[in-house]
């Protein structure tokens, strides 16, 4: 019996309801001594609490479509690996298809490494391997046209602590509710960005942060009428604090995450294409989805769901000049699944481009995304200016 699907939820729920009847009819037929018998009816309601839980599970499982098979919970299953690659959309240029290895060798060394003043070191690696490692760091990041402040990581290459300032800037969101230290403990960001680096990749600046800036709130990325600018403060305070706090002169932006921050990375790029020019989705949907964590989002402004739509968008106003990445498996379905990602694809036209990754099986899980992250790395080496 498959994992994903209804039959295993009824047949679930059947022994969940079975089960309380069943420890009536067992509880006075225990035989034995005490201590047995004791130890035998805590084991029938423990089996029918157990019954209960597992109802609960797979039904969270068929929502977030987290593991797709028996074999991907257990991690029996072969690795997955890319089985479809395509582009959409206008033709990318030639000449980005190659990924700049950076030189260094107009980069004056500043002598000991350091660190901006109110910015705070992380153990990921010790200062002396900055200068070959870097850093990953945590700074306060606050919008000054929003007043909205969030906690951040951002990952310094090591040309930053030779004297490089001009290079990239890639905002990278979890998921919701999401944590930042995931994004360097499981998904492993900075150490896949270093080993792409040092492979002739081009020096970028990871900033990590959470879509939740008004955490318990949900805000999907969206300025909320007479509420939070949380689209605002991703669009424009947070490049222009990091900016500013580094002493950063970004070449070009980008935004990538998966989940809610997957949908947030589109939407900055479709929304605020001027500024992001590039960005990637990991399992990512394309429509808000609004429940008790979101609230009214739009004021009750049919205009203002759409244009914070990007399928509407995308269907209904000029495409924005900007490339795509959108990454899913063949076995991962629903509102984040590889359907919803083929609708949005067959929406893309010049000029506007997107390409398609395609894993071979994956969940809505760490493991999924870290095999594609490295690929999603690259393509933004093809697509973000040096």
């Amino acid at each position: 019996m498959a994992l994903l699907g209804t039959p295993l939820l009824i047949l679930l729920v059947v022994l969940a309801l079975a089960m309380p009847a069943a420890v009536l009819l067992a509880w006075p037929r225990v035989r034995g001594p005490r201590a047995a018998r004791t130890a035998e009816r805590v084991g029938l309601i423990l089996l029918a609490q157990c019954t209960a839980v597992l109802v609960g599970l797979v039904a969270l499982n068929d929502y977030g479509q987290f593991f797709t098979s028996w074999s991907d919970l257990f991690g029996t299953a072969p690795a997955a690996h890319v089985v479809t690659e395509q582009h959409f959309g206008a033709e990318t240029p030639a000449h980005v298809r190659v990924v700049h290895a950076q030189s260094h060798a107009h980069v004056m060394a500043v002598g000991a490494a350091t660190l901006p003043r109110g910015v705070t070191a992380t153990a990921w690696s010790r200062q002396g391997d900055w200068p070959t490692r870097g850093a990953v760091v945590s700074v306060p990041l606050t919008g000054h046209t929003t007043g909205l402040t969030e906690q951040s990581l951002v990952y310094l290459p090591p040309a930053y602590f030779t004297g490089l300032r001009a290079m990239p800037v890639i905002e990278v969101m979890t998921g919701y509710p999401g944590s930042t230290q995931l994004l360097v403990d499981r998904l492993h960001y900075p150490s896949t960005l270093l080993g792409e680096m040092r492979n002739g990749l081009q020096p970028m600046v990871l900033v990590m942060l959470r879509p939740s800036v008004t955490y318990p709130r949900d805000t999907e990325c969206t300025n909320v009428p007479h509420g939070p600018q949380a689209f605002s403060y991703f669009a424009s305070d947070v490049p222009a604090a990091v900016a500013a706090t580094f002493g950063l002169r970004p070449t070009s932006f980008g935004a990538i995450g998966d989940s809610t921050g997957a949908m947030c990375a589109v939407k900055l790029a479709v929304i605020d294409p001027q500024r992001f020019t590039a960005a990637v989705s990991l399992s990512g949907y394309f429509h808000a989805i609004t429940d008790f964590t979101t609230g009214d989002l739009y004021g009750g402004s049919a205009t203002i769901r759409d244009m914070n739509d990007i399928v509407w968008r995308l269907q209904h106003l000029p495409p924005p000049a900007v490339s795509l990445l959108v990454a899913t498996s063949l076995t991962e379905k629903g509102a984040d699944g590889r359907g919803a990602a083929q609708k949005l694809l067959a929406l893309v036209r010049a000029p506007m481009s997107a390409d398609e990754l395609v894993l071979s099986r994956g969940g809505h899980n760490f493991e999924t995304w870290t095999r594609e992250i490295p690929s999603a790395l690259r393509w933004f080496g093809w697509h973000l200016t040096q």
